[in-house]
């Protein structure tokens, strides 16, 4: 059992007129890893998706719901006994809806096949759920007075230690400077600890398991890494208190804008409205049309550039018809996508469906010359990614407006 050194941090510490608005909603406001993740990185979205009556509910990604289903095999797969690639598949498309999206099926089944070979002791367990009040004592799940929650993906007792493991569905991998920031897992480990698992024995390893790459990366939890998981949680909490104590939740844009959830609600859109061909979105698709014009256009630099790399680097060529594949390609000595598809994939891959990217590109000419700018920064560059990727799809609407027509 870890010890709570610091005192009781419950909701009678709260003052009064912050402890009396949340009664009045009539619970408090439960964190989690990636709701401390969102009030981070944008306060805005947070309050509208966690603070707010009602409140926003987000759009559901396809690396999400791919994610999500693929932990809910995974679960139901956690043995003793070995499981082979075709069991796995087997088992994955028993279970899966026929009538969900073809590509999201193939994903699962690919993510399914991927988890084949792992074993688990006995007592192992996993999606395991645990709920805890601001002091750290258990709660259930439900509990009005929940301050923080969990879901173990696997919990297992090993001889002489205890393995706590995350897996990971996405193409992305850290850095060893970002996995040493990572506090998901040390979090869990504390709060397995603080409700006293009788499959808990010290010491505890963590273990970040990337499907898709097979590879796995454990590390030794020490006290340091626990007491730093502690405070991140804690002082989420003091955050959450300051900000509504002070009405202070601004909305920050940044490469996160690229898979936020509520992109069509998000006020920041209204920077953008006066070069959106939208002046004032009244429609939900004008609405979702100029946001993600947004998240495209100040997000490129820093992410569709890297996301293409991961993704060609993890994938290689892949065919796209007419017996070509899109990977690098070299263009007058420069290394440019040579096919508008590649873009494409590499966005639906940070979380944005087809449809979506193209009904989000009916931009100026000008707007699109600047995000193959950001695309291909370096004098010049931009121009063989506009010829490959963006020219062959122009329709001229005359003036200088054009549209990125869905490909036949």
């Amino acid at each position: 059992m870890v010890q709570n050194n610091e005192g009781p941090r419950n909701c009678e510490e709260i003052p009064g007129a912050l402890r009396q608005q949340r009664r009045k909603r009539g619970a408090m406001i439960a964190l989690s890893f990636s709701r401390i993740q969102v009030l981070r990185e944008c306060p805005g979205q947070f309050r509208m998706r966690h603070v707010d009556r009602p409140r926003v509910e987000g759009e559901v990604s396809f690396p999400m719901e791919s994610g999500r289903l693929a932990h809910d095999i995974f679960a139901l797969n956690v043995s003793s006994h070995e499981r082979t690639p075709d069991e796995m598949e087997e088992f994955a498309r028993g279970y899966l809806d026929e009538t969900r999206n073809p590509a999201l099926i193939a994903d699962v089944v690919a993510l399914a096949r991927k988890f084949a070979g792992r074993t688990f002791p006995d007592g192992t367990l996993a999606e395991h759920r645990l709920a805890f009040a601001r002091d750290w004592s258990p709660r259930d799940w439900v509990s009005p007075d929940v301050g923080f929650r969990m879901i173990l993906d696997i919990c297992a007792p090993h001889d002489g230690y205890t393995e706590i493991r995350d897996f990971k569905t996405g193409w992305a991998k850290p850095t060893d400077e970002e996995l040493c920031e990572d506090l998901q897992l040390p979090i869990y480990a504390y709060g397995a600890l603080s409700a006293s698992m009788a499959a808990i024995d010290l010491p505890v390893r963590l273990v970040w398991d990337y499907v898709r790459h097979h590879d796995i990366i454990e590390v030794e939890l020490t006290v340091g890494t626990l007491q730093r998981a502690r405070q991140e949680v804690d002082d989420a909490w003091d955050e959450v208190d300051q900000r509504e104590r002070d009405d202070d939740w601004p909305f920050t844009p940044g490469p996160h804008c690229v898979t936020c959830p509520i992109r069509a609600k998000c006020p920041e859109v209204a920077k953008v409205r006066g070069t959106s061909g939208v002046a004032h979105p009244t429609r939900p698709s004008e609405a979702k049309r100029v946001a993600r014009r947004l998240s495209l256009l100040r997000a490129a630099a820093n992410v569709a550039e890297g996301a293409l790399t991961r993704y060609v680097e993890a994938r290689g060529p892949i065919p796209v018809g007419g017996g070509k594949a899109y990977g690098p390609h070299d263009v007058d000595g420069e290394q440019v996508p040579d096919d508008a598809g590649q873009i494409i994939d590499a966005l639906k891959d940070m979380g944005l469906t087809a449809d979506e990217i193209l009904d989000a590109l009916p931009l100026s000419k000008s707007s699109l010359e600047k995000a193959c700018k950001a695309l291909a920064p370096g004098r010049g560059k931009w121009k063989g990614l506009w010829s490959a990727a963006v020219e062959p799809h122009l329709e001229r609407n005359g003036g200088t407006r054009t549209g990125f027509y869905k490909p036949k």
